[in-house]
């Protein structure tokens, strides 16, 4: 299990990570920066739920019933 240690460093990292990859001449809005993205925000994520806040919510909705099926 990951201490709150390695839990902050993890968006640090991240950070550096999206900090030279645009060095490197990347365009922040590409489908290869994706990941970075993600990483960045599961990264804050995990350290919002360690001091007990849910940056990420499930969006109740997310599953509409097909229109077919409502007689």
């Amino acid at each position: 299990m990951a201490t709150l240690k390695d839990k902050t460093e993890r968006p640090r990292i991240a950070r550096e990570k999206v900090e030279a990859f645009v060095a490197a001449g990347g365009n922040i809005k590409s489908k290869e920066a994706a990941p970075l993205g993600m990483e960045l925000v599961l990264a804050a994520n995990d350290v919002g739920e360690e001091l007990g806040y849910k940056i990420l919510k499930p969006k109740a909705d997310f599953i509409r019933p097909d229109p077919a099926s409502q007689g």
